[in-house]
């Protein structure tokens, strides 16, 4: 059985967190736009790992992330992981 999460939303734990992020991006002289530290802040609450291309962004954040690039597709290749038959 495949084990799916419901997506998070920003509440007062993550609100917490986010001022810990941060308070630690800009003790480290570090740059931290609000939307990341959210998006930062919501997986560190849920033990989640952010999947981005811009691995950068979550550095200072503390959460764990990986790069997934983007690639193009036609419009007649269909939605990611469609087969052909």
């Amino acid at each position: 059985m495949i084990s799916v999460k419901r997506p998070s939303t920003y509440r007062e734990r993550a609100a917490a967190v986010y001022g810990d992020v941060a308070a630690r991006a800009e003790q480290d002289g570090a740059r931290l736009n609000v939307a990341d530290g959210q998006i930062a802040a919501i997986a560190l609450v849920q033990g989640m790992r952010v999947a981005t291309r811009d691995i950068g962004d979550f550095k200072v954040s503390g959460v764990s992330a990986r790069a997934e690039p983007i690639r193009a597709r036609r419009v007649d290749e269909g939605p990611p992981g469609a087969g052909r038959g």
